[in-house]
């Protein structure tokens, strides 16, 4: 229980208006501000390789969706939309990525056809995020290399914004008052001042102080009623800023942070003079609150007293950021404060040595001291590199985004762990002091306005019409697809309609359609028209992306001032474009035959060799590890695990018949379209053993065959009885990373915006390994960024040599 060392009661005047939706109590208290959290919009972060490019390069990322309410990976989101614009806001690329249990990964090439030279932002948001005010979308600005960089030219200092904010909220004559400080341009960025002078109308200097490099600070003092106080700001270019502190209130309270340690926290509640009679007798509240979860205590003032001292036990406030509000016995908020707690953090560290060089590639080891289950993105530059600039990560993304209404100028500097926990932690509680109140409105959750209209989709919809049906013999029809594994058989209802929902659909995946006559159970080729659900259209990523309040200035901040002026100009063939699609993990210039779909599912690409080590594509299915029955009857696939129809002694042992498709098409019983079917005609076939994800039928495991194609083979049957459709819209599969084939790699133009590895779900409990391409550079950087099963963060930078 939280610990309070004197009772003292207050008064406030709030210029608050509420309604008779204020709570009555405590426990009423309690309950609305839960009720308002039980639904939160979603919170994302993107891991981008890096954020300077050549122009064909590829952006590689990595994305996060995070619950903040049980501090773990969401699982709720399946559908992610990422979208790229232009620094003129104009829509150039979309994709939509299936996310698995709060993890996903992606890419976009940056083909010299869509993207010139110059400055560029990518966006990650859902669908759901419309049913709330503050739509907290990721926004990231990257570069792309060969523009000029602008010139920012001198600041105006007319174009400075000053704010100087009392703590808590109000400023309160006579007695002595905390006042955060922040200078920034209109940019966002904040300007450091060197001096800044507080004095009165009567030009007497009161005192001085200066700011850290952020333009912040802070200063206490204490203001008399009808005076007029001035700060002069005196910044590293020898401008000199004039600003006009706001009046001081005749009558109130104010708020002061006086400790925060590990073991014990210390807020003074404090009003002056005039105000003390007004006080007495009277309850007043202390909440620590934050996503739904309230801890209030209430006090009273006593005679004699301008304020009170509460001695609170640390270990009542919640990880990273808390809300700390003063109410009144109406329940009005009177005063406000944001806290960061860091001793409840869990830092997960990580280790990185070389395990051994293979000449070609590196051999690179990763040690973590928990056991969690952890899942990385890591990407691994050379160390000189000026081509990673993000200003976020996953942590600042989680920890302080949700809660912060304003911009922050580089959030992720608050948890570099190269800095001093204290320095970290000083340099925070100034942006939070001059933050002010959070972004969430309290008369809001007291009404509990707010309202779910916006469903969270949940893969796609397809729903299609069948046009001049023969509603006596056609009740069904059988749906396919090429990629996304589907197969089903839909019932046709009375208004000629069929609807399959919750699918994992490929974008541009063919989608083939029959329909069934269920007197002869034949498929023939229907006249439909299909849809598919939720549609995409650029001015609804635009929405979202207007709607960030802070997005501007995130743009603008983000401009990215290059070491060296001579790389803003991409140099002519120093990417060798026409092999860039070729290049594999290892510099290779040839695709691998057997490449991980995902951990239940291994894909064989037919290259040149295969043909002549297996004729038949029966002689492949046999090679990895399943039984074929070739007679003159049929051909039958079984998977080599047995089960039993019976216990006891005398068990029979059966084998479980394989599911094999042939370009998304099932074979049928007798398989006699595999019967004489050539590994020279395929183009793929992919093998998963266990079934995983295949439904009732998988048990045995299942085979999906493509064929070229030109291929010689493309049985009538298939092709006369169904119609194939393209998916215009649905998931973006992820690609295998490749290595960009630059064509010196010993060049500053590789050494400061080069791609050595890009590592997009790297999965580890204690230690793992994992190989990149040997590019001869004595010196990385590893910046990993990752979340475990547990909801632990990763955000590290480790510099590894390899010599």
């Amino acid at each position: 229980m939280l610990n309070r060392t004197i009772l003292l009661s207050f008064f406030l005047f709030s210029n608050f208006l509420f309604s008779q939706s204020n709570p009555k109590n405590t426990k009423e208290l309690g309950k609305k501000y839960e009720s308002f959290f039980k639904t939160q919009s979603d919170y994302l972060y993107l891991h981008l390789n890096k954020t300077s490019f050549f122009v064909n390069e590829t952006l590689w990322f990595a994305a996060y969706a995070y619950n903040i309410q049980v501090q773990k990976p969401n699982k709720e989101i399946t559908n992610l939309e990422v979208s790229i614009y232009d620094e003129n806001h104009k829509f150039i690329s979309h994709k939509t990525l299936y996310i698995n249990d709060g993890k996903s990964w992606g890419d976009f090439k940056l083909d010299e056809k869509e993207f010139e030279p110059g400055m560029y932002y990518i966006a990650a948001y859902t669908e759901y995020m419309k049913n709330f005010d503050e739509k907290p979308s990721f926004i990231q600005s990257f570069t792309i290399l060969g523009k000029d960089k602008k010139e920012l030219g001198k600041d105006n200092p007319e174009d400075y914004a000053i704010h100087i904010l009392p703590e808590g909220g109000h400023l309160v004559a006579n007695i002595k008052n905390t006042m955060g400080v922040k200078v920034n341009n209109q940019k966002g960025q904040g300007i450091p001042f060197t001096k800044a002078i507080l004095y009165n109308s009567k030009q007497d200097t009161l005192q001085e102080f200066s700011s850290n490099k952020w333009g912040f600070s802070k200063f206490e003092f204490t203001p008399k009623f009808k005076e007029n106080y001035y700060v002069d700001f005196v910044t590293p270019k020898g401008d000199t800023i004039k600003h006009q502190i706001q009046p001081a209130e005749e009558i109130g309270v104010n708020l002061k942070l006086l400790s925060f340690n590990k073991e014990k926290t210390v807020i003074e509640v404090k009003g002056n003079q005039k105000t003390l009679p007004s006080l007495l007798q009277k309850k007043y509240y202390l909440s620590i609150h934050r996503n739904g979860v309230m801890k209030t205590l209430d006090f009273e003032f006593v005679r004699g007293f301008l304020g009170t001292k509460l001695e609170l036990n640390t270990n009542e406030f919640f990880e990273g950021i808390n809300i700390v509000t003063v109410f009144n016995e109406d329940f009005h908020p009177l005063l406000e404060r944001l806290v960061y707690n860091p001793h409840k953090t869990k830092e997960v560290k990580l280790q990185a040595k070389l395990i051994k060089n293979h000449g070609d590639s590196l051999e690179i080891g990763l040690e973590s001291y928990t056991n969690h289950l952890k899942k990385l993105s890591i990407s691994v530059l050379p160390k000189q590199t000026n081509a990673y600039n993000s200003t976020k990560n996953v942590l600042s993304s989680v920890l302080l985004k949700p809660y912060i209404k304003g911009f922050m100028e580089k959030e992720n500097q608050y948890f570099d762990l190269e800095e001093s926990l204290e320095k970290r932690m000083e340099n925070l509680d100034l942006l939070l002091l001059t933050q002010g109140w959070s972004k969430y409105n309290w008369y809001k959750i007291f009404s509990n306005s707010k309202k779910e209209i916006f469903p969270r989709n949940t893969g796609f919809e397809l729903v299609g019409t069948v046009l001049d049906r023969n509603k006596k013999r056609e009740d069904e029809v059988f749906l396919t697809t090429k990629c996304s594994n589907l197969f089903e058989t839909l019932v046709i209802d009375d208004s000629n309609q069929f609807k399959m929902d919750s699918l994992y659909l490929i974008k541009d995946d063919a989608i083939s359609i029959g329909v069934i006559n269920k007197r002869n159970k034949k498929i023939s080729i229907p006249k439909i028209s299909l849809s598919i659900y939720p549609p995409f259209t650029p001015q609804t990523i635009n929405t979202y992306f207007k709607t960030n309040s802070t997005y501007m200035n995130e743009v603008h901040y983000n401009l990215i001032n290059h070491k060296n002026s001579v790389f803003t100009k991409n140099p002519k063939n120093f990417l060798n474009t026409n092999e860039l699609e070729a290049v594999m993990l290892i510099g290779k210039a040839r695709k691998d035959s057997y490449e991980r779909i995902d951990n239940f599912t291994e894909k064989i690409n037919i290259n040149e060799n295969l043909p002549g080590s297996f004729k038949y594509a029966t002689d492949l299915i046999r090679n990895e590890g399943f039984t074929v029955e070739i007679n003159q009857e049929s051909v039958k696939v079984f998977s080599n695990r047995y089960y039993t129809m019976t216990q006891g002694v005398g068990n029979k042992y059966y084998q479980i018949t394989t599911q094999v498709y042939i370009d998304g098409v099932i074979v049928q019983p007798n398989g006699y379209t595999l019967r004489r079917l050539e590994t020279v005609d395929l183009e793929s076939v992919q093998f998963n053993k266990l079934g995983a994800g295949e439904g009732l039928f998988g048990g045995g495991g299942v085979i999906r065959i493509i064929t070229k194609k030109d291929s010689r083979f493309k049985h009538n049957i298939i092709k006369k009885t169904i119609k194939t459709l393209q998916a215009q819209n649905g998931f973006s599969p992820a690609k295998e990373f490749f290595n960009p084939e630059y064509s010196n790699l010993q060049s500053d133009y590789f050494l400061y915006y080069g791609t050595i590895h890009w590592e997009p779900n790297l999965v580890m409990k204690n230690a793992k390994t994992f190989k990149i391409v040997n590019t001869l550079t004595p010196n990385l950087s590893l910046y990993v960024e990752g979340v475990s099963e547990t909801g632990e963060l990763i955000s590290q930078t480790i510099h590894l040599p390899t010599k």
